[in-house]
């Protein structure tokens, strides 16, 4: 399918754009703006917010695009295995975004076939250019169709993640070392656009990482998590770096939930 009714969806509703335009070739899309697209509400991670607005903005639209390429129904679910954003510095002008045209998104996926001839995963890659950087975006998600969303969320116990509220509303952190800080989610920190999850968002994710990265610690060329399990937002977890500020591990349970890489 080659639709746009969820990209528009998601630069109207969920970024506010009332003009742009969508062109669309196969695996291939590019979104072209008047302003810089920003995601609503961001944290105050000073100059790291732009980390996470360009990993925000970027799961927004490439999830849309996937959803209408692939012509996905409603309640059909994504998981995230990676994220990988890298920011390098333009080789020419015509790479960023100062040009008469505006702000230029490009968006590019790649879904890979079981053997059941459904589509299981999809590798998706988001790049534009600000100022005199290029940055690049690359998510691997897992595609779920609506049966297997409610058989994990069976086997999690947490069919009834709709009706459970977290308390207290927001994350309470405790700070064990200047490496190592427990956290344990609150309500407000399962929510995706506003909807409880039934797990720790990507993006949530990202935040709690960014925010405690001392000032000193590099965070702006390369910035990757491996999700390996869900992270439950009923128990707590462990958030540590190494002594670089290089490498980050959460661990919940006893068991490693995300690995990262910070350069």
């Amino acid at each position: 399918m080659t639709g746009r009714n969820q990209l528009i969806e998601s630069l109207q509703n969920q970024l506010g754009l009332k003009e742009f335009d969508i062109e669309l070739d196969g695996e291939n899309c590019t979104v072209k703006t008047a302003r810089p697209l920003l995601y609503p509400q961001p944290p105050n991670l000073g100059e790291r917010t732009a980390i996470w607005n360009d990993i925000s903005v970027a799961r927004q639209l490439t999830q849309a695009f996937l959803r209408d390429h692939l012509d996905l129904e409603a309640d059909a679910g994504f998981t995230i295995s990676l994220l990988r954003r890298t920011e390098a510095e333009a080789q020419s002008v015509a790479q960023s975004n100062e040009s008469i045209e505006g702000h230029v998104y490009r968006m590019r996926i790649e879904p890979a076939e079981s053997r059941r001839g459904r589509i299981e995963s999809a590798q998706a890659t988001y790049e534009y250019g600000r100022a005199l950087s290029k940055i690049c975006v690359v998510f691997e998600f897992g595609v779920l169709p609506s049966s297997a969303v409610r058989f994990i969320r069976k086997r999690r116990n947490f069919s009834d993640f709709m009706e459970f509220q977290i308390e207290p509303p927001s994350a309470i952190v405790s700070k064990i070392s200047d490496w190592n800080y427990k956290y344990r989610s609150g309500e407000n920190d399962r929510l995706i656009d506003g909807v409880r999850a039934d797990h720790v968002p990507a993006l949530t994710v990202v935040r709690f990482v960014l925010s405690a990265l001392p000032i000193s610690a590099p965070a702006h060329r390369e910035f990757s998590l491996r999700f390996e399990q869900y992270l439950d937002p009923r128990s707590e977890f462990d958030l540590g770096f190494d002594r670089n500020f290089s490498e980050v591990e959460i661990l919940q349970d006893g068991a490693r939930t995300v690995l990262g890489q910070i350069s």
